[in-house]
């Protein structure tokens, strides 16, 4: 198709609206020509290999997030006044979520109670119901005594009980539009330039540059949105990306002082695993693979005395029938390790673990992954093309959950979890 100055023509990268399914035979400029192209496992990419492409089109920059959230299954004796007493308060706000009928259950001592009456955040109780303990009531009962949720042991011919409603807000988030530009003069187009001579070669550049940008939005944008950018004094939406979505984290230096062990990879499993799918994917730099991988190699042992490599290469690893498949991303997760002047707190230092059965992407319907030719201005000597791309997260549990934390043991954990404070690992 030949362009007239100043027409804008479009051109989708396969046919209809596509995802940014690059070719294999486009490389990245930095590692040249005949190098493996080094952006194939971006988030971007996996999501499209799992079949998530652009996920569904939206008719409004601004879209709901499919998300509801459970009831807690446990709170707390917050005030009792004595261990046999049969009122006490619970958790502030966690009255509502209790009815009479209901039985809860003191983690802390063994003894099932039924609640007869509820009065905002006092609950009364009948104790030791089926008088399962010696003794009748726990004398040890005391504040802070957790208390799981058993649920309702309704009596025979009653009617249906009240419903326990906890409608929240219904999640949203925004799509970003991501454009990337790519130009030249007439003179260098039509002088012997490296531009002139392969402007295709420019385009594609300026592609990989793009899935970059779109790729660090779905990570490090967060959701907002204005009526009236400063810089265009026109509207603006950028999405919520991953790190603002990832409310659950699990700080390892408090409790392994920074150190990425086997006892700490055995926590991180249990505490990923604790929701969702029983396959993840694990998100990390070359620091914390490198533990992992060091990790590994101390459970080998080399018998081949004429062997010239040595090394393993962790991509998955599986307990309790779990897997964790892992993605080093030197691009998202960039920098060093500690013992080579990086501390906690950089992107070195933490992991992001994925429940990918939870994670979708929207673009604006008719607004996927485009290249428009030809987009300069009438009368400017030169040549410009364009590439954009509308994309949002849509990601369960979304931002707006309330119960989207980690404080145990009472609350819903999310199914993803960001792992923080990894500083070194044992050699």
């Amino acid at each position: 198709m030949s362009n007239i100055q100043g027409q804008r023509t479009t051109e989708s990268i396969i046919s209809d609206i596509q995802p940014l399914n690059f070719s294999d035979r486009i490389y990245d400029a930095e590692f040249g020509m005949n190098r493996e192209n080094v952006n194939r496992d971006t988030m971007f990419r996996i999501l499209y290999k799992l079949g998530k492409g652009l996920g569904r089109p939206s008719k409004w920059k601004k879209f709901q997030v499919a998300e509801d959230t459970m009831h807690k299954q446990i709170t707390a004796i917050d005030t009792i006044a004595a261990p046999t007493d049969t009122s006490f308060t619970v958790t502030a706000g966690d009255g509502s979520l209790l009815l009479p009928g209901f039985l809860i259950y003191n983690i802390n001592t063994g003894e099932t109670m039924r609640v007869n009456a509820v009065a905002t955040d006092t609950v009364t109780v009948t104790r030791d119901w089926g008088s399962a303990l010696a003794g009748g009531a726990s004398a040890s009962t005391a504040n802070d005594d957790n208390l799981r949720i058993v649920g309702m042991a309704s009596a025979e011919g009653t009617g249906a009980p009240e419903a326990i409603s906890n409608q929240p807000e219904a999640g949203y988030n925004y799509t970003s539009y991501v454009r990337t530009a790519v130009d030249a003069s007439l003179h260098d187009i039509n002088t012997e330039t490296e531009v002139g001579k392969d402007w295709p070669w420019q385009r594609k550049k300026a592609m990989l540059q793009h899935i970059r940008e779109v790729n660090n939005h779905l990570w490090f944008s967060t959701r907002h949105a204005q009526a009236v950018c400063p810089v265009f004094s026109k509207p603006v939406t950028t999405t919520g990306g991953l790190l603002q979505h990832l409310k659950a984290e699990y700080d390892v230096s408090t409790t392994y002082t920074g150190v990425l062990s086997q006892r700490c990879i055995d926590m991180i499993m249990e505490r990923a695993f604790y929701r969702g799918s029983s396959e993840k994917w694990a998100f990390m730099g070359q620091h914390i693979g490198m533990g992992f991988s060091a990790i590994a190699r101390n459970q080998i042992r080399v018998n081949d005395q004429d062997s010239k490599k040595y090394g393993i290469n962790i991509q998955e690893y599986t307990a309790m029938g779990c897997t964790l498949k892992i993605v080093v991303d030197k691009e998202i997760f960039t920098g060093i390790g500690a013992a080579s002047g990086y501390s906690g707190g950089t992107m070195s230092s933490k992991m992001a673990i994925l429940d990918m059965e939870y994670i979708d992407l929207r673009h604006i319907q008719n607004m996927g992954t485009q290249l428009y030719r030809g987009v300069q201005l009438p009368g400017v000597s030169g040549k410009k093309d364009v590439w954009e791309t509308t994309v949002g997260i849509e990601m369960s549990p979304s931002i707006d959950n309330t119960y989207n934390s980690d404080t145990a043991p009472d609350q819903y954990r999310p199914p993803h979890l960001l792992v923080t404070g990894l500083d070194t690992y044992d050699d």
